[in-house]
């Protein structure tokens, strides 16, 4: 049944003046004149249909390279961090093209990078606070992971303390005292830590700074960090990438912006 379709809209075409739309072959049949595309019965398709999502940047960058024409333009959204390249957009206003194929590339976080982030001024207490440090210590670039291992070990140790007091020292520390089982002793904590995180999935390190802050009540102490301008952190990530993708497209035009299609 369907060959004989295939022979009858090829016996139109013959006899009939074949429509082009955007390139596309089209018959009219029946009374009403409708148009029927014939381009699913040629050899090959008119024009790609394509829409495809890589996983990394030189992914990303090859398959722009592989069907670029001179054309090609490439939108960079740093609202959610994405790019979208459309391998057939338009040659000029009296040129348009379809735009049906695209290629696109949404800048994955890092694991570390959503670690930090979701315990990012969250209240902990120390126990919950060492074991986040013990976790996370390979992140962390100053003080060293030795020195804040040991601090984690020592709130470990005193689990049940009661804290007293805290002062900040002329060295930029903390120092909280504590009570337990009758023994008295004191702990110390950096004001400030800084990190070596990648925003980015397989991207480069950047130094964030996170400042430490805490709150004794009866007894009680929680401790809590607040990343500093971890958006200005995307930022930067955000552009190296683009330069990146423009180094490796060559000469074709990167926008800062957002396809909407």
């Amino acid at each position: 049944m369907e060959h004989n379709h295939v022979k009858d809209l090829i016996k139109l075409g013959s006899s009939q003046v074949i429509h082009n739309k955007e390139g596309i072959p089209f018959v009219a049949i029946g009374n009403d004149f409708k148009l029927v595309s014939i381009e699913q019965y040629l050899p090959h398709p008119i024009k790609t249909r394509q829409n495809i999502k890589m996983n990394t940047v030189k992914s990303f960058i090859d398959y722009i390279n592989r069907f670029k024409n001179p054309h090609t333009t490439i939108f960079a959204d740093d609202t959610c961090q994405s790019f979208k390249a459309i391998i057939d957009f338009h040659h000029s206003q009296e040129e348009p093209r379809s735009g049906a194929h695209t290629v696109e590339y949404g800048c994955p976080l890092s694991r570390e990078w959503e670690a930090w982030q979701a315990m990012n001024k969250k209240k902990m207490d120390q126990t919950s606070f060492a074991e986040f440090l013990e976790e996370r210590a390979e992140d962390i670039v100053s003080p060293s992971g030795a020195e804040l291992l040991e601090i984690a070990l020592k709130f470990n140790v005193i689990r049940k303390a009661v804290f007293g007091s805290a002062m900040r020292l002329n060295t930029g520390e903390y120092q909280f005292t504590y009570s337990e089982d009758n023994q008295k002793g004191t702990v110390e904590l950096p004001e400030q830590i800084k990190l070596g995180l990648a925003p980015f999935h397989n991207g480069e390190k950047y130094e964030v700074k996170a400042k430490l802050y805490y709150r004794l009540h009866d007894g009680r102490l929680l401790l809590w960090y607040k990343l500093i301008q971890p958006e200005r952190v995307i930022e930067d990530a955000f552009k190296e990438v683009t330069q990146d993708i423009q180094n490796g497209v060559g000469d074709l035009m990167v926008i800062e912006g957002r396809d909407t299609h």
